[in-house]
């Protein structure tokens, strides 16, 4: 604990969340001209505000389900405006409340992730479906047989991404996976490859010199999870994982673990990581609590 609360701490929290949510790899996205004027500055906030958050939390030791449903985050005039949210004309990040049970804030709201999740000009359901299962849910899906083919097998007349990927899972092949990654990637498609929140599809039509956006087809984020929850949007998602906490807490255990001991997860230790996280829970699930007992296990102190 002492060393949790050394200025250092910063450098780990800095590697750890661009290991776990791949902030990494923003570097190397540039949002499409059309979709926004996008500069360093923007991604320098969009990053601060997700480290920031996370350093909140170890910090105070909130509650792990505070990376889901906060009620605050860090702000300033760049990243203000991808959310809509009013801010005075400064560079400045500073710690605002928000309200809980939103679309933007949390881990599953912040522009860093949603950028992360996309490519910089359109998104995909599928690989943000498969980001959310590998680094959220804790239940990853294998890598698709090589004789299946991407998104395609005759996939004409599609004219949604929803529409296309039924005819993809109309391949008994690809649909037992896809029962699985499309619905909690479905739920994140408000988000455009910014961030910002969109009920419609964008539709670039050259006027003239121009090129104007106009609205095209509706979103549509629903969909049916595994165990039959239906979601209605992201906010139908945060709510589903801060009621099924465990989901997450697990998740998250593992993912500090392997960062911590450099190394994949035996079975022995994911039920020994079952038994830290109901262990935490039941102290109040806070984050620092949790780092603490996985410095204290037998997977991290003897292998």
């Amino acid at each position: 604990r002492r060393l949790l609360k050394h200025h250092r701490v910063k450098n780990f929290l800095s590697s750890f969340t661009g290991q776990w949510l791949d902030l990494r790899v923003l570097k190397d996205i540039m949002p499409d001209s059309r979709l926004i004027n996008w500069n360093e500055k923007d991604q320098a906030a969009i990053i601060a505000e997700t480290e920031l958050f996370v350093a909140e939390i170890l910090r105070r030791n909130h509650s792990i389900d505070t990376f889901i449903d906060p009620s605050f985050t860090y702000l300033n005039k760049r990243n203000a405006r991808l959310y809509g949210i009013k801010f005075p004309n400064s560079e400045k990040m500073t710690r605002v409340q928000i309200e809980r049970g939103g679309r933007h804030g949390g881990i599953l709201g912040q522009s860093s992730i949603m950028m992360a999740t996309a490519n910089g000009v359109d998104t995909q359901p599928v690989l943000r479906g498969v980001w959310l299962l590998e680094n959220i849910l804790g239940d990853p899906v294998p890598e698709p047989p090589p004789d299946v083919p991407a998104v395609e097998p005759d996939t004409r007349g599609a004219k949604s991404i929803r529409e296309l990927l039924k005819k993809h899972n109309s391949d008994s092949n690809c649909s037992s996976c896809h029962k699985k990654i499309d619905p909690p990637g479905f739920a994140l498609e408000n988000f455009d490859p910014v961030g910002r929140w969109r009920d419609h599809y964008p539709v670039y039509q050259k006027v003239g010199e121009k090129v104007v956006r106009k609205d095209g087809l509706p979103v549509d984020s629903s969909g049916t999870m595994r165990d039959g929850t239906r979601l209605k949007d992201v906010t139908d998602l945060k709510r589903y994982l801060v009621e099924n906490i465990d989901i997450f807490g697990k998740c998250l255990a593992e993912k500090l673990l392997v960062y911590a001991t450099g190394r994949d997860l035996s079975y022995a230790e994911t039920v020994e990581l079952d038994r830290i996280v109901e262990q935490v829970r039941m102290k109040g699930n806070g984050f620092q609590d949790l780092i603490v007992a996985l410095v204290l296990s037998e997977s991290f102190r003897t292998k």
